[in-house]
């Protein structure tokens, strides 16, 4: 017996560098120790729905490995798009919301939002911030479409969800 044990050979443990499950597939859960097959893979990568006999389970992707031993290569990290301003070089000012580029008109009339803009738009040397709420929506259609006739104003649109999403729009001056 100790002679069997010396030479016995050892179970091959390969490196599979880069083995993605996929939709399909059948994995083993390191946890049960039991092979299961793939439903889904997250948008990220990292988890998967797996079903094992009558289970159904949501594991992530470092509890697995294939049937012969795979290990799961770790997801990409997503990809960073940097975005360039549009702004000229010369431009100046900032791209984040503060006290001084941002004007608050909750509560009034088409009208009158209109004159608080328009004066903040006249001083302004970067995107402007708009905080109209969302209510019936009427205001923010009002200002959207006196916006949209204006020569100098580039474009529009909702603000960051930090920074007040739907109920904010951010207008960016050319």
């Amino acid at each position: 017996r100790r002679l069997e044990q010396q030479h016995r050979p050892l179970p091959e443990r390969r490196e599979h560098g880069g083995w993605r499950p996929r939709v399909g597939d059948r994995i083993r859960l390191l946890a049960l120790g039991k092979a299961a097959e793939v439903l889904t893979i997250s948008e990220e990568g990292s988890e998967l729905t797996v079903r094992c006999g009558v289970l159904r389970l949501t594991v992530a992707l470092a509890a697995i490995e294939g049937l012969h031993g795979e290990k799961p290569a770790p997801p990409e990290p997503p990809l960073q798009v940097r975005i360039r301003s549009r702004r000229s070089p010369g431009s100046r000012g900032p791209e984040v919301r503060t006290e001084g580029n941002t004007v608050d008109v909750r509560g009034l009339r088409v009208h009158e939002a209109e004159a608080a803009v328009e004066e903040r738009l006249r001083g302004a040397n970067g995107p402007v911030w708009v905080i109209h709420g969302i209510g019936t929506g009427k205001l923010k259609r009002g200002l959207r479409d006196w916006l949209s006739g204006l020569a100098w104003v580039e474009r529009v649109s909702d603000a960051e969800q930090g920074d007040g999403g739907p109920g904010c729009s951010v207008i960016w001056v050319k």
